[in-house]
């Protein structure tokens, strides 16, 4: 039976790697900025629940109703 690992040694390929910094781009596996939250916030006061894919830059209608 083989040893059974709490953590990998090393990262697995396409893991992403996280970052303290808001200034880098966000790819959908790494959530989302201040800045990007703030735009959802304020699309909502002004449009209300529609126009989703509008809503933020950077994000897709979808990710932005889930």
């Amino acid at each position: 039976m083989p040893a059974i690992r709490n953590k990998p040694s090393k990262p697995l390929a396409g893991t992403p790697i996280s970052s303290s910094s808001d200034n880098q781009p966000q790819t959908p596996t790494k959530g989302w900025t201040k800045d990007q939250k703030r735009q959802l916030f304020y699309h909502v006061i002004k449009h209300g629940e529609t126009e989703w894919k509008f809503a933020v830059d950077g994000k897709t209608g979808h990710q932005v109703r889930l």
